[in-house]
């Protein structure tokens, strides 16, 4: 546990090398972490050599990944070239229209286009991060997620300028180019087949490392797959997600053109990270995200856009006072903030050798103990960065981060991470005061009580108090009923905040809804309380109904 939140890991240690460089500017930065990110996945056994400690007894484990499992995945997928080499790619030649042979034929293109030791690095990453954020996945999840970052990785590697691809015969360029076609346009079944391809190489040979259960939940059955308990040891440092972190720059703007006789719009460049192929692995490669059993996709307006470069380009910082106190909560194994959640299952070793009802128990809580784990991680990694996260509608019209994990939207420690940061006057328009007031004066009630309606006014640190008292719990009362309880009890807790906070954990953090946000409140409101201008009213913390 001790390095549970992976700050000694070579990735964490280059990401945060990047994001405190001061000597360039944070455009740059943000670009070169992308870059560096995504070149990561293809030396992954040779960095988790540099995570691990010197004990024997790892060396002995990753001895028998270099030994053993790497050079037979070597194997199997030279036989699998040559056996599609014979006669000058007969068997693809034959097949190729055949819809039911392609995920044979993405596999092959796959092969011949990247480096062997480079890919299987990239599977292994891929499938170790997969299971290892969640402390187990099922089967069927994991096949969706390797396939579709494996055919975003093969969409890109054939792409770009790839001097691997120099030394392919004719015919081989030929397929690659046919599957090119093909690759915007599989079917789901392709999609699933080719992952499962995949798996089954990485499973067969790395079965040792990951271990299959079955659980019955709902009289449907389902397969479990995580790693076993001493690989997950040497492995933990390198299950750190990167990909969907927010961003340490001004996200790009989504460009546009708009049709002068359809007033269709046609999206010209994609917004938010600088490289195209991240934007992809973060599926942040549409303003809309259209579900793929929709008949028809949803039709894009200039104000979605418009709205998606706004919220895009809001400011954010992490909230280092909140940041402490997680960190001591966290360090202490019998924290009643936590309720166990900072640390795995206490059964997890004996995963394999209890009832099903346990296995699932042991599952939720393991999951829920990665993703702390993760939102701990980038709230480290970024607190002393302004930070930003793009989003994205759904085809329902609701907007969401892209960002994983630390984002407004997560769960209650997360959302305590999070302070807006100034907002600068470079990013506001002439309008933005006036439809920030638009906004609140949506919300707020002049209409006599005649009509059934509540006659309420409210000003800024009402808002803020109707959050505290949400995050208390109070969220049924009414809005004046909330703004009465919080008037009437704020004294009392802002006394014991400062004078025994065990009191105040006693009293009032541990029976609230949401203690994280509640205590990321109260910080807030003690410091609006203790400031000597009591004109200025600064509210950080985003008020999140």
């Amino acid at each position: 546990r001790e390095n549970s939140l992976s700050s000694n890991s070579y990735l964490y240690i280059k990401c945060r090398e990047i994001i405190n460089n001061e000597g360039i500017s944070s455009d740059k930065k943000q670009l070169m972490l992308e870059n560096f990110i995504l070149n990561y996945e293809k030396e992954f056994t040779y960095h988790i050599i540099k995570n691990m400690d010197s004990s024997l007894n790892d060396f002995k484990l990753l001895t028998r990944i270099y030994k053993h499992s790497t050079p037979q995945f070597r194997d199997r997928i030279h036989i699998f070239i040559e056996n599609n080499r014979k006669r000058n790619y007969e068997a693809y030649l034959k097949n190729k229209n055949d819809i039911s042979k392609l995920d044979q034929q993405l596999a092959l293109v796959l092969f011949i286009s990247i480096d062997t030791d480079q890919l299987i690095n990239m599977l292994f990453s891929k499938v170790v991060r997969f299971i290892g954020l969640s402390g187990g996945i099922t089967q069927n999840e994991l096949l969706g997620n390797l396939s579709e970052e494996m055919l975003i990785l093969l969409k890109y590697n054939i792409k770009k300028n790839n001097k691997f691809l120099e030394n392919l015969s004719e015919q081989e360029i030929n397929i690659i180019k046919d599957i090119e076609e093909k690759l915007d346009v599989l079917p789901h079944e392709t999609k699933y087949k080719f992952g499962s391809l995949l798996l089954e190489l990485i499973l067969d040979e790395f079965d040792y490392i990951f271990t299959k259960n079955s659980i019955f939940e709902k009289n449907e059955h389902y397969i479990y797959i995580s790693i076993k308990p001493n690989y997950l040891a040497i492995l933990t440092s390198s299950i750190f997600n990167p990909i969907k972190i927010p961003m340490i720059a001004k996200p790009k703007l989504w460009e546009y053109n708009i049709s002068s006789e359809s007033k269709n719009i046609e999206i010209t460049k994609l917004g938010g990270y600088y490289l195209d192929q991240y934007n992809e692995l973060s599926k942040n490669n549409q303003v809309i995200r259209q579900h793929p059993y929709n008949k028809f996709n949803s039709v894009i307006s200039e104000d979605q856009i418009k709205c998606i470069n706004f919220l895009n380009n809001i400011p954010f910082k992490i909230n280092k006072d909140m940041l402490n106190i997680i960190i001591k909560e966290w360090e202490n194994k019998d924290s009643n903030l936590f309720k166990g959640l900072n640390k795995p299952h206490p059964l997890t070793n004996e995963f394999e050798n209890v009832k099903s009802s346990i296995k699932k128990d042991i599952l939720s809580h393991n999951s829920k103990y990665w993703i702390n784990t993760n939102i701990i991680n980038i709230a480290l990694l970024m607190k002393d960065q302004t930070i930003y996260f793009t989003t994205f509608l759904d085809f329902r019209g609701r907007i969401y981060p892209t960002s994983h994990y630390l984002n407004y939207q997560s769960n209650d420690l997360a959302r305590s991470l999070i302070l807006f940061n100034d907002i600068t006057e470079s990013i506001k328009d002439s309008r933005y005061n006036e439809v920030l007031q638009e906004i609140l004066d949506d919300n707020s009630y002049e209409l006599t009580s005649q009509s059934k309606v509540k006659n309420l006014k409210l000003n800024d640190i009402d808002y803020f108090k109707i959050y505290l008292a949400n995050t208390f719990g109070k969220d049924k009362l009414s809005r004046k009923g909330r703004i009465n309880w919080v008037n009437s009890n704020i004294d009392d807790i802002l006394n014991s905040f400062k004078t025994d906070f065990n009191i105040f954990k006693d009293n009032y953090l541990l029976n609230s809804k949401e203690p994280f946000q509640f205590l990321a409140c109260i910080i807030n409101y003690n410091k609006i309380n203790e400031n000597v201008n009591k004109n200025e009213i600064k509210i950080e913390v985003p008020i999140l109904f």
